[in-house]
């Protein structure tokens, strides 16, 4: 089953992901079904407290390049032991550093990695948009965009045709990689090292290179009712210009009954090489996707 990512009202009662409590912040917390980071009450005006003067922090840092703890808790109209102590645990989390210059702190690589994250994700969802909206249009079922994050594939967009909705599928939903067309066709082309990792830690060291097999071979992976009863869906992989699994373009929508049309699945490889292509894959054959690149995508541990 898809994993719902979470609501508006989920936002305005959870305060972090992030388990357990960092010095310095409110420590009286609990953990929802959903996994997120919940405090009670009574502590919940302090921590709005705390977050607001970390995204003052954050945000002059931002602003202002590397500064100094008096120059930051006069920017921020804080005392300067207190703006001292927020930066001692804001440096355990990895959000900012010491810089070269003594006494000057700048954002961390905490920052870094969230920004390349953010920014690839931006680039390839702009990319994507208009293929996913014109197979979506032309098929008329629902066309997504999957990334691999740690050991789930998450829908990171959707395109759907205005006026078949068959498919329940939101921006945020994830599933373990080795379940859905769109899992197993981003662990399909990850390096062997890396499927055997996958492979024992979600399906306790059962084989998955069968399957991962026949998708490179077609060059697109199916699921026929496993992840939503009664609905057929296939995904391709999108490759960037290192030849690395960037993404899996998904279409689902299609009757389990029958097998995924050839119209659709031409389409379908089709849609994928163009974004790959935007992205600066290299294509030298029709549907060459269906050759194993050698390496994986870093970004996606």
């Amino acid at each position: 089953m898809l994993d719902r990512g979470p609501s508006r009202d989920d936002h305005a009662i959870c305060a972090s992901r992030v388990p357990g409590a960092a010095p310095g912040l409110p420590a009286t917390r609990r953990q929802d079904d959903n996994g997120w980071t919940m405090m009670s009450e009574e502590r919940g005006a302090n921590g709005v407290e705390i977050l607001t003067k970390v995204g003052a922090v954050i945000d002059a840092l931002q602003r202002r390049g590397p500064s100094s703890v008096t120059d930051l808790a006069a920017h921020v109209n804080e005392p300067v032991s207190s703006v001292y102590r927020l930066l001692r645990t804001l440096g355990s989390l990895g959000w900012i550093e010491p810089a070269h210059e003594r006494g000057l702190y700048r954002l961390g690589i905490y920052f870094v990695r969230v920004g390349g994250m953010v920014e690839s994700r931006l680039r390839i969802q702009h990319i994507a948009w208009p293929t996913m909206r014109a197979v979506s249009t032309e098929l008329r079922t629902a066309c997504s965009l999957f990334v691999r994050r740690g050991l789930r594939a998450v829908c990171i967009d959707v395109a759907e045709d205005d006026l078949i909705r068959r498919f329940p599928l939101r921006v945020g939903d994830s599933m373990p990689l080795d379940r859905g067309a769109a899992g197993a066709t981003l662990t399909a082309f990850l390096p062997q090292s890396e499927r055997d990792s996958i492979a024992t830690t979600l399906r306790e060291n059962q084989d998955l290179e069968e399957p991962a097999t026949m998708i490179r071979e077609q060059g697109y992976g199916e699921d026929i009712g496993r992840t939503s009863p009664g609905v057929l869906s296939a995904a391709a992989p999108v490759f960037n210009h290192r030849g690395e699994i960037e993404a899996a373009l998904c279409v689902s929508g299609f009757s389990p009954a029958e097998s995924l049309p050839p119209m659709a699945r031409e389409r379908l490889l089709d849609a994928a090489q163009t974004v790959s292509a935007a992205l600066g894959h290299r294509l030298t054959g029709p549907h060459e996707a269906a050759v194993t690149p050698e390496r994986g995508n870093p970004r996606a541990a």
